[in-house]
């Protein structure tokens, strides 16, 4: 195990070819690193790993592996750190899980093949995967997430929230700033949006549990889209689809007054149903 002295947070720096990474950030002055092999050829890789503290920095990188005719994949290594709460993270990882727990600030985070799955960032986090599901419970500030193939789930966002997968389910549990979610084949599900939301999927189903505010636009092709609205919310409705059915259950009104809550909702689908009610 590799220990260092680090009484304030730091930035820490990872790559791995293969196998897992594993962060925790807690009340803690030393950051350690633990790397265990995961297959036969990961000894080597783990001798020449580099593991060092550069003043305010934790680099850990492991190599690529030397190919040889009998060597075709990546050895699999285990990646075990821990360091102080708030502390900045940048991963690079090829084929190679990431799991977080405890509150990191900043988070950037690009994956091959893998699942991502983390705690907490007080900060920013920008994740990108290429084929594998992420899931982040809270970010505080904004969030840009961009999958190939995969699902995507999002608990508490504070800030604005990106998210973009090629053919997975977008779900966010509670958005506070403006949300933009593009799906090429999966649902858009949030249960609550403070400030408004754009979605679009090619032909998958649009969930909105709560809108508060803002505007909302939403397209699908071929998916249904189900819209509940505030109550105390005044809203302005454009609901057009070609050749699916209109459901409106809101009572209509002259006017909203200057102190109600406002919420411009657009709607636009090819052959998908629409809804909309009131939360």
């Amino acid at each position: 195990m590799h220990t260092f002295d680090t009484p304030s947070p730091v930035q820490l720096r990872v790559s791995n070819r293969a196998g897992r990474v594993s962060i925790e950030a807690a009340d803690v002055t030393e950051s350690t690193v633990e790397l265990t092999a995961l297959s036969p050829e990961a000894d080597e890789a783990i001798a020449e790993a580099i593991v060092e503290q550069r003043g305010s920095h934790i680099v850990v990188d492991l190599p690529r592996g030397r190919p040889g005719l009998f060597r075709s994949r990546s050895p699999k290594v285990a990646i075990d750190i821990t360091v102080p709460t708030g502390s900045n993270l940048r991963a690079s990882l090829q084929s190679s899980d990431l799991r977080t727990t405890g509150a990191l600030n900043d988070a950037h985070v690009e994956v091959g093949s893998g699942d991502i799955v983390m705690d907490t960032t007080t900060g920013s986090a920008r994740l990108q995967n290429g084929s594998g599901d992420v899931q982040i419970e809270q970010c505080h500030g904004d969030i840009v997430v961009t999958l190939g193939s995969g699902d995507v789930r999002v608990g508490t966002v504070r800030g604005k929230a990106q998210t973009r997968s090629g053919s997975g389910d977008v779900t966010i549990e509670h958005a506070k700033g403006v949300v933009t979610a593009a799906s090429g084949s999966g649902d858009i599900a949030v249960s609550s949006s403070d400030s408004g939301l754009t979605a679009k999927t090619g032909s998958g189903d649009v969930r909105v549990h709560r809108a508060r505010s803002g505007e909302v636009r939403v397209t699908t092709a071929s998916g249904d889209v189900d819209v509940s609205v505030d109550h105390g919310t005044a809203v302005w409705l454009d609901l057009n689809t070609l050749s699916g059915a209109v459901r409106n259950e809101l009572d209509a009104i002259d006017g909203p007054d200057e102190t109600e809550q406002q919420l411009k909702l657009r709607v636009k689908t090819a052959s998908g149903d629409i809804s909309v009610a009131r939360s």
